[in-house]
């Protein structure tokens, strides 16, 4: 008498290509960060006008395609279903671009630019751009001034982000944890600090034509992995920056 072989049950099938996404988002998320697929992805929809996709709604919809295309693909057993999972963040990874936004603009004749400056510049260090240029360059340049406290031992390294509310990195810069300077278009943003072993602290930062501005934050320690944070505090709205106005005009 023939044998007949076994079907597997097709909530099998969508489990195991479920799981086998989740792992490949999981991996991409601890190795990557917010240069992540997920993040990416996240911020592709965004500029595509939907603006609800946030990082952890971006891995969700990874872990349902790979339920999903384990049971379009019909996958024939759970092991082949989770291949099929961990392959499609392997796949879309080739279609979203991945690209570090420029690092924050520490001289105001770089704002438009790009922030091409990565470092903070030499006390008494000049522009190598012409007077004039220099000059237009400053006109409605805003200014902050960032001063940053530590609830228990600085970091050693801070990342620091501007993006607008949507989502989308403008620009981002690993600094020192210490006091910095940083100059940029007037507007409407979010700035982001993020350290391993502290709480990832964002805030709403409205910024206006040649004002001067000083943000004092106190970052506070947390035992929740970063990657953990940012995939949930980015669903939320932040607040405002506790922001001084400095002066009204250079």
């Amino acid at each position: 008498m023939a044998r007949t072989a076994a079907v597997t049950p097709a909530w099998s099938l969508a489990g195991a290509g479920a799981v086998g996404a989740f792992v490949a988002v999981l991996s991409d998320l601890i190795g990557q960060r917010t240069n992540s697929t997920v993040f990416q992805a996240a911020q592709v929809l965004g500029s595509l006008g939907l603006a609800f996709v946030s990082p952890l709604l971006a891995a969700g919809l990874f872990v349902v395609l790979g339920a999903l295309l384990a049971l379009i693909l019909e996958a024939n057993s759970t092991k082949t279903a989770f291949y099929i999972g961990t392959a499609i963040l392997a796949t879309i990874m080739n279609l979203v671009p991945r690209q570090a936004p420029p690092p924050l603009p520490t001289d105001p004749s770089n704002v438009g630019l790009g922030g091409l400056q990565a470092t903070l510049p030499v006390p008494g260090q000049r522009s190598s751009l012409a007077p004039g240029t220099q000059a237009q360059a400053l006109r409605g340049t805003a200014e902050v001034r960032v001063r940053l406290s530590f609830e228990a031992a600085p970091p050693q390294s801070l990342t620091v982000t501007l993006e607008t509310p949507q989502g989308q990195p403008l620009h981002r810069s690993v600094i020192l944890p210490r006091s910095f300077t940083f100059y940029h278009d007037p507007g409407r943003y979010v700035l982001e600090f993020a350290a391993e072993g502290y709480s990832l602290t964002r805030c709403l930062l409205e910024l206006s034509p040649d004002r001067r501005y000083a943000v004092e934050l106190r970052l506070r320690t947390s035992r929740v992995p970063l990657f953990a944070q940012q995939l949930v505090q980015m669903t939320f709205r932040p607040e405002l920056c506790p922001v001084r106005l400095i002066a009204d005009s250079r």
